[in-house]
């Protein structure tokens, strides 16, 4: 008892063969998987008084309920396709038992490492790990998913208990826009109909839309657009404009605008 001289039974008489019951309440210590404690019981003869006593002991088993959080963030500035990244997180035991054998485990672009461990956490201990991952070069997509799985054993039972936090990180593109213009191989003549050949290309890693060609020659008209222009990708256009009347060679500016498909800006 947590008063070893506190008796938990007492009876005035026990009769030759008689037995009764008892209970009582013994504290736990925390974080163990087992206790053991003893008991002891003494009486006097009822006909010569003298003394006699008993020791008993046991040992029980603790039940335990083992528990792991893990998180973790984006790295901090946006990675790049081809370039590595570096990441952080936090796992914590959230249960009543150490945890052996903590690992995690970060998962991302179809291929899985241990970032952290293996090590043991107490109850309510915490611990940082730090990651990093290279964006493969093709990618194309606006983010991407990383996912962290924490995994402990209860030092118990041996029992797997484990937690995963997901979460989608943004990309950092490079936009890049290319427009040329190719006059006609033959001269026109003055007050005549020039007609042109154009090309815009997508010289850079991220997609664009909203892809527009206006010539100066003709104002705000657009001579060229689609929607979406993928990266490396080039579209050829015509465009024409009547030449003046009174000159001898003629200027053509051709401006190509976008915004990038991921982040929306021009």
């Amino acid at each position: 008892t947590s008063n070893p001289s506190e008796p938990v039974f007492t009876r005035d008489t026990l009769s030759p063969g008689a037995s009764a019951d008892y209970s009582a309440d013994v504290p736990v210590s925390s974080n163990i998987c087992s206790f053991t404690t003893g008991f002891r019981v003494n009486a006097a003869d009822n006909c010569s008084g003298a003394n006699v006593s008993d020791d008993a002991s046991t040992t029980c088993e603790v039940d335990s309920d083992p528990a792991i959080v893990v998180t973790h963030s984006c790295p901090p500035e946006p990675g790049m396709p081809g370039f590595s990244s570096s990441f952080g997180g936090d796992v914590r035991n959230t249960g009543n038992i150490t945890l052996n054998n903590v690992v995690v485990e970060n998962t991302v672009f179809g291929q899985t490492k241990v970032v952290f461990g293996p090590t043991s956490l107490e109850p309510g201990q915490s611990a940082s790990f730090q990651g990093s991952y290279t964006l493969p070069e093709n990618l194309d997509d606006c983010t991407y998913g990383s996912q962290v799985t924490a995994k402990g054993l209860d030092k118990c039972t041996e029992r797997e208990v484990s937690s995963s936090n997901s979460i989608n990180c943004p990309v950092d593109f490079i936009p890049g826009l290319e427009v040329q213009f190719f006059c006609p191989d033959e001269a026109v003549e003055q007050g005549d109909r020039l007609t042109y050949r154009g090309v815009v290309r997508n010289i850079g890693n991220v997609a664009l839309r909203d892809v527009r060609v206006v010539n100066s020659q003709t104002g705000d008209d657009t001579v060229y657009s689609r929607a979406l222009l993928p990266p490396g990708e080039s579209d050829e256009f015509t465009g024409s404009f009547i030449v003046s009347k009174d000159c001898c060679q003629v200027t053509s500016t051709l401006k190509a605008t976008a915004e990038d498909a991921c982040s929306g800006n021009a």
